[in-house]
This record gives structure tokens, sequence and C-alpha cells, in this order.
């Protein structure tokens, strides 16, 4: 890395591999790259595959389409594909650990992202079982708290860590009312405007839209604009703050609550920024971090605040992979923590 400087990573040749794989073909903006085996490796799960090609589409109908012509062996579905191929024998459905949420620009001193009864209102608006089972209608479900279920045990209990935390958010759109009204004279304002950042992944927009209509629809006098933009262009918008309101996804680098809970501490894009909450945090990876006992009460009681008391983000779904596989292609493992697939022990048969 220190060799390349800036053009690390931009091209095969700029790069370092110790995997199975290493990257044979890609140049920046490229629309698909190729692994080839890496004939150097000295693990002990040595690749099966001499190449795996990966095209880059964005539109999970045009996969499904290459993947009919026989030109893709997987792609992902979505929305009624979903519905429309689950009967057929290359459909898979595949758990993960992947959660979406709305997150709200806490920088944004004396806006409506500050005032807890305007995400109080927002958190109950939205019917998350009624996006994951109708809406998205991908096998995902309705998420409750921000660390999703059947991700970590607490091993001191024995209990799954979403099961011992309870439902955290459970929208009642009967309660948005008085929120909103309460809002809206904190605030001094009968009408307001937000943005709602996504990019442009189909499922995004479809939950874009859905979120923009009940927000609308549950909060009257609230006007919500979408900016959709290509993934990089909305992570770098997010990383810099400049955001109102965003649709954002996390998947866990490691099985502990901390991966989650983490972005939320102090010094975080999203500015939440709170005594309270860190203490619960330092709490947890600190005096506590060897008694599994206290540390997740620590967990818990940083989530509750987090999620029940402030509002500071809406949980919405956890995630599924929903995929058309080519019935010939065997071996890939799926994982719950980290890169979703290991393509290092795949093979045809």
């Amino acid at each position: 890395m220190t060799k390349q400087g800036k053009k690390y990573a931009t091209s095969p040749s700029t790069m370092i591999y110790n995997g199975p794989f290493k990257l044979k073909t890609y140049h920046q903006g490229a629309t698909s790259f190729t692994l080839t085996k890496n004939k150097k490796y000295v693990g002990s799960t040595k690749a099966k595959l001499k190449n795996l090609t990966f095209k880059i589409i964005k539109s999970t109908s045009t996969g499904l389409n290459e993947f009919t012509a026989k030109k893709l062996d997987m792609t992902f579905l979505s929305g009624n594909l979903v519905k429309n191929n689950k009967s057929k024998a290359a459909f898979k459905t595949i758990d993960n650990s992947m959660v979406t949420y709305l997150e709200f620009n806490l920088n944004k001193k004396n806006s409506a992202y500050t005032n807890k009864n305007f995400r109080k209102a927002v958190s109950n608006a939205i019917n998350t079982k009624q996006l994951a089972k109708q809406i998205l209608a991908d096998g995902s479900s309705a998420l409750t708290g921000y660390i999703p279920p059947k991700f970590v045990e607490n091993s001191a209990t024995g209990k799954d860590f979403r099961t011992e935390g309870g439902d955290l958010n459970v929208p009642d759109q009967k309660k948005v009312s008085n929120y909103w009204k309460a809002a809206q004279k904190e605030l001094g304002k009968k009408n307001l405007s937000v943005q709602l950042l996504i990019d442009d992944e189909d499922w995004q927009k479809t939950m874009g839209e859905y979120i923009q209509s009940q927000l609308e629809k549950n909060m009257p006098g609230l006007k919500v604009t979408i900016k959709s933009l290509p993934q990089q262009q909305e992570l770098a918008l997010f990383a810099a703050g400049k955001f109102e309101l965003c649709l954002a996804q996390w998947g866990p680098d490691y099985q502990d609550p901390n991966t989650y809970l983490a972005n939320f501490t102090s010094g975080h894009a999203v500015g939440f920024d709170n005594k309270k909450y860190d203490a619960y945090m330092t709490a947890a990876n600190g005096k506590d971090v060897n008694d599994t006992a206290k540390r997740f009460a620590d967990l818990h009681q940083a989530e509750n605040y987090l999620v029940k008391d402030q509002s500071a983000l809406v949980p919405l779904n956890q995630q599924v992979y929903s995929i058309m596989q080519n019935t010939s292609l065997k071996g890939i493992q799926h994982h719950m923590v980290g890169g979703p697939f290991t393509y290092a022990t795949a093979y045809w048969k």
C-alpha cells in the first residue's frame, strides 16, 4: 500500500492478494470484473473454480433476464420477482444480518431532526410489517430493534440478544398525530420539507417511495422529496454529513452487538453525540468488558436508549438474500457475519 500510494487497488497490478482468488481484470467505472484462481495461495481452502466473473447490474429485472438467457449463473431478486420465481428450482432464500433503517442528521442544530417528537412521529408513521411483507415482498422481516434476531447470543443467559432485548420499535400510527402536533408546536412550523437520501438500487427506490408516502399521509404538512444517487456518491454525502434523512443499511463485521451500536457513539457522521449513550458503550467496552452479564446489560441499555427512548434511528427491516442460482452450481458457503458468500468452495456438478 505504501509503495502504490493513491494508486493502490485501482487496478489488478496495484493490489496485494492473500486469498484463494486474485483480481484479473478491472478498471475504474467497469461494469464487470473477473477473479482468477490464485496459484500462490497457501491457505487450506483451495479454489475449485478457475475464474469468477461479476457483472454490476443495478436492476434486478435485468439480472433475471440475463439469468434466464444463461448469461448469469447467480443473480439477486427483489419485490414481485421474488413472488413470481420462488417456486422455481433455481430460487434460494438466504438469511443474513444486514439491517435497513432510517437515519436522521442530528448534526443540524435547531432542525426537525434534533426534535425528539419529530423523530417519534416518524418512527411510528411507517408500517414496517406492511413494508416487509407487501411492499418489498422479498422474504425480509420487520425489524424491532437495531440488533437483528439470530445474530448473537448472550452467553451469560443463553438467550438471543434480540429476544432478550424485546421489541423497541413497534410502529403505532395512532400515536403519530400527538407526536407530530407536539413537534410542529415546538418547531413553530405547520409545514415542513425534508429530503430523503437513497442510493439508486431498485429496492432502495421501492422503500424510499413507500417511506415518502407513509410520512406524507400520516404527518399532514410534511413534504418529503427523494434524492437518489449512485451508491458511492450517496455514501460520500452521508460521510460528509450532507444529508437530512438517509435510508441506511448496515451489516456486521464481527459477531458482537458493538458492530452495530458503535455507529452512534460521539464523533460519527450521524451526529448523535450523546453523553448518556457514550457512557453505556464505554462501560460495555471498558470496566465491564470481561463480565458478559454486565456487558450485555450495558449494551441492552444502550440500544434501548438509542431506539426506544431517543428514536435516533428508525428500524425498518432485516434483509434476506433472494437469489436465482444455477442448479448445477454447488458449494457456495453463506455467512451471517462478514462477507456473505465464500466462493472458494464452489464447484460445478
